[in-house]
């Protein structure tokens, strides 16, 4: 039952909220930037934490790979067909890299 409702809320969240927002409003936050993949990521990560835990990561794009296996198989997650993972891969990998990482630790 917990695997089928977060299967509802992952796909039905960034429907929902971008129906609520304005083009220029994130309902992720100001520090959650916008582009492809955006309202598809934060709703896949939302659904079961914090987007905190997203924003500090620094990951490369392999290691948000892996993240995603992980959290297939150890957390639940629900699989993701290959062109929606490839678009929140591509989100998270522009996003929230070991460079964008360090430039958001050194910003004051």
């Amino acid at each position: 039952m917990r695997t089928a409702i977060r299967r509802i809320l992952v796909f039905l969240a960034p429907v929902v909220l971008s129906s609520t927002v304005n083009a220029e409003e994130s309902p992720f936050g100001a520090d959650w930037p916008p582009g492809p993949g955006s309202m598809e990521a934060g709703g896949l990560c939302s659904a079961c934490h914090s987007l905190a835990l997203v924003k500090q990561q620094g990951l490369t794009r392999e290691s948000w790979n892996e993240t995603l296996t992980w959290m297939q198989e150890e957390q639940g997650m629900p699989e993701l067909d290959p062109a929606m993972r490839e678009l929140i891969l591509d989100y998270l990998s522009k996003n929230f890299n070991p460079e964008s990482h360090q430039q958001r630790s050194a910003a004051p």
